[in-house]
């Protein structure tokens, strides 16, 4: 391609992501965070120095799930010890959640692995319109604009697990309503956001981002990478979210 500035046909790519992921077989429609996040695992699994490591399964209910610093240190330890890869060293973060039982306020903390954040729009301005900070549609009926910090603001919601969605305490022993959140507690190197309209209607509305993204206020880990440069964006063009193309900028 750099020899004489024509474009490049990925069709032997193609044949081989068909075979390997039959997901990907002809030309039903896809989405492009599927196939990113599967090219991402293929590239880590085949990368990973670490795939015949012996290390055990740690089982968490046994560990004090109260002890952040100890969950986070077990949790990072396994990982390490498991998974190391170019992949995992560039693309993946760390999550954590927390849970709150009501009844006995024990407060939990656990980790997991993220290689991309996901925010579903439609429900982010919904969150702020139960909130009481915005109407639900602007005067037209069209859905009003989202800005990418407010995305972020959404995902570190505190929500009540009730009803048919309680969490198990081992203290009360039995079913308990209960808070629960999830925060970043790591960025990656490379931030990979998934912008969710839905499935079949798309939610329409913009979505303002900046080229500059400043995390600091929303990741726990401050010592971490919280400054981002935009790269890349993947835009869909089409009726819905079965039918149209995606585009790279």
């Amino acid at each position: 391609r750099s020899k004489n500035n024509t474009p490049y046909s990925p069709n032997s790519f193609k044949e081989v992501l068909s075979r390997e992921n039959p997901l990907f077989e002809g030309i039903n429609a896809n989405d492009s965070k599927d196939l990113v996040n599967f090219l991402l695992e293929r590239f880590h699994r085949e990368l990973n120095e670490n795939k015949f490591s012996n290390t055990n399964n740690t089982n968490y209910n046994n560990l004090d799930q109260t002890n952040e610093n100890q969950m986070l240190k077990i949790f990072l330890q396994e990982f390490q010890a498991k998974f190391n890869s170019q992949i995992s060293n560039l693309f993946y973060g760390v999550l954590e959640t927390k849970s709150q039982c009501h009844s006995c306020n024990t407060l939990k903390f656990n980790f997991q692995i993220y290689s991309f954040l996901e925010f579903p729009l439609q429900e982010v301005n919904r969150f702020y319109f139960t909130k009481g900070e915005r109407q639900l549609f602007n005067n037209d009926w069209t859905n009003l604009d989202v800005n990418l910090y407010e995305c972020f603001e959404y995902y570190k919601k505190v929500v009540i697990m009730k009803e048919g969605n309680q969490m198990y305490c081992n203290l009360c022993n039995k079913l308990c309503d209960a808070y629960f959140s999830n925060e970043i507690y790591s960025a990656p190197n490379y931030l990979i956001i998934n912008l969710n309209r839905g499935k079949g209607a798309i939610y329409e509305c913009t979505v303002n981002f900046p080229e500059q993204l400043n995390l600091f206020n929303y990741v726990t880990y401050k010592n971490g990478i919280t400054d981002f440069e935009l790269y890349a964006v993947i835009s869909h063009i089409g009726p819905s979210s079965m039918r149209g193309h995606f585009v790279a900028y």
